[in-house]
């Protein structure tokens, strides 16, 4: 009976062990997969990564929603502030920024914003900088992550236009000029 209880107590803290593992590290491993996808995909961290229209067979993104378009962008702030921006459209639209461990960090849609683009400028705890005016200023709590845009397809249609407003959206190094300061 006491060997049992010995078998009983292993196999307990082995579960636990594991159980806390996985629960910790396999968010940021498939992140991390998901970021090396899209910056294969896009030829570098801070650039747009424009997928095909989803079909069927679509699975860049995770369960991907056929009446969406998407705009995706694996950001790196190892050497400096990232800009990204959400052009306003006709149809629904969004950008939603994650953290390494699948945090969703921040998002804004069209509904929030006054007038016609939204500038969000991406940076580390460690950086300092001072945006321009009408951006919006937000503090990552990784170096690495992913910024994705959606923007919602009423209908066959509409797609060229949602695709032609898609592409126009931005992801890049930010850099301050002296009207920012």
């Amino acid at each position: 009976m006491k060997r049992l209880a010995h078998w009983l107590v292993f196999i307990a803290i082995v579960a636990v062990v594991s159980h806390l593992v996985v629960v910790r590290y396999t968010p940021k491993a498939l992140m991390a997969l998901i970021m090396f996808n899209i910056k294969s995909e896009a030829g570098g961290a801070n650039r747009l990564y424009i997928p095909e229209k989803i079909t069927a067979k679509s699975r860049k993104i995770v369960r991907p929603a056929p009446d969406l378009a998407y705009t995706v962008c694996a950001y790196d702030l190892s050497n400096g502030p990232v800009m990204a921006t959400l052009n306003a459209s006709d149809n629904y639209t969004s950008l939603a920024v994650f953290a390494d461990n699948t945090d969703n960090i921040f998002a804004v849609n069209d509904q929030a914003i006054s007038g016609n683009l939204v500038t969000v400028v991406l940076r580390t705890e460690q950086q300092e900088i001072q945006p321009a005016t009408d951006a919006i200023e937000v503090t990552a709590p990784s170096d690495k992550g992913l910024i994705l845009w959606r923007r919602v397809i009423t209908s066959n249609a509409d797609w060229p236009q949602v695709d032609t407003a898609r592409r126009e959206v931005s992801c890049g190094g930010y850099h301050q000029t002296k009207s920012d300061i």
